[in-house]
């Protein structure tokens, strides 16, 4: 079970609706050769444009990113990177 993060600060929206910043100790990107970039999801049809989250305090859920990115794009320039 992971440790609960420490909230830095804290919004009240409604009795059942909070908005919390907490403290992240690591931060990890997935770069694309070294460097960073958005990833974004277009559709022909509906809502158009969506940009998707390549950054996480975990290594490992953008280190998977970075290796499904991998095998969809046939290339290894993908790789999970720390800046915190």
């Amino acid at each position: 079970m992971r440790p609960s993060p420490k909230i830095l600060l804290q919004h009240n929206i409604s009795d059942y609706f909070q908005i919390q910043v907490a403290q992240a100790k690591e931060w990890f990107v997935v770069t694309y050769q070294d460097r960073p970039f958005q990833l974004r999801e277009t559709q022909t049809i509906g809502t158009g444009k969506k940009y998707i989250k390549n950054g996480s305090p975990h290594y490992t859920t953008t280190n998977n990113l970075a290796q499904r990115l991998n095998v969809m794009f046939k290339t290894s320039d993908f790789k999970a990177t720390k800046v915190l």
